[in-house]
């Protein structure tokens, strides 16, 4: 299946040209690349997705979303509504929101964290840290960032949980892949921790604004909007193509974002489907 988002409109195909659904929902504001595809809010605040099993509301209006097995998606009244079989979120107003295979976690407006779904590795117990700033789940581990610098729950055994660099500069944004964990550092550029698989701890030098993890790699947004990755490459993950982004999301194999000009640009693969370009 392949996925073609622009400015104008949002098609689905299989393979060579059947046209699966067509509309106009405006520019896209932010992307998700979810196990085996993508899905992007738009405008309009509507939520389309390349995977049909995911089944997207055709009502109501989001923000932002996060995927993987499901999605989980931030209303414009700061609710988290979840899709494609995932676990229903607690009833609390949210602004931000990670998700890993079946866990999810979510920062409040009085800044504590709250997890759901899947127990695994004990990345539901979130502890009662204040002031948070963003969150990050991962498969076996989950993180939060604050001014006080970063702390991690979950699999003991994962280097995300014991080797947390001891830094008080502040950390923000946040990202996992794998068994390694990233955050931009104030004035510092990108400091990794945990597994050094494929060089998932060795991340770029320079300034970055925004950053996020798959399953085996990492990309970051440059202070100039291009994007740079690190990590598997195995089916081009981790090999961007050229322009300015707002906003990126790693999955499993893959990576997608959002163009300066609101085109969403996908790139590597997931679960075998390749996921296309905008012209």
């Amino acid at each position: 299946m392949l996925l073609l988002l622009t400015s104008g409109c949002l098609l689905l195909a299989e393979p060579p040209d059947q046209v699966q659904r067509l509309l106009d929902p405006g520019e896209a504001v932010h992307v998700a690349a979810t196990a085996d595809g993508a899905c992007a809010v738009f405008e309009n605040g509507i939520i389309q997705c390349s995977n049909e099993n995911l089944e997207p509301p055709t009502d109501g209006h989001f923000v932002t979303i996060d995927a993987d097995v499901g999605l989980c998606a931030l209303t414009e009244d700061n609710e988290v509504a979840c899709f494609g079989g995932f676990a229903d979120p607690p009833d609390d107003q949210f602004y931000k929101l990670s998700m890993a295979g079946e866990t999810a976690c979510a920062i409040a407006y009085d800044s504590h964290v709250t997890c759901w779904g899947d127990s695994d590795h004990d990345r539901l117990e979130a502890p009662g840290y204040p002031n948070i700033d963003t969150v990050a789940v991962g498969a076996r581990a989950a993180c939060v960032a604050r001014e006080a610098g970063v702390d991690c729950w979950g699999d003991e055994s994962s280097g995300i949980v014991s080797d947390i660099p001891d830094e008080d500069d502040g950390f923000y944004p946040l990202a996992i892949a794998g068994d390694t964990a990233c955050a931009i550092v104030s004035g510092d550029g990108i400091q990794c921790w945990g597994d050094d698989t494929d060089g998932l701890d060795d991340p770029p030098g320079g300034d970055f604004t925004s950053l996020t993890g798959g399953s085996g790699h990492f990309c970051a947004i440059t202070d100039t909007g291009s994007v740079e990755c690190w990590g598997s490459d195995s089916v081009g993950q981790s090999t961007p193509p050229t322009g300015s982004f707002t906003q990126i999301d790693g999955g499993r194999d893959a990576t997608c974002g959002v163009r300066d000009n609101g085109f969403v640009a996908c790139w590597g693969g997931a679960a075998g489907v390749d996921l296309g370009v905008e012209p």
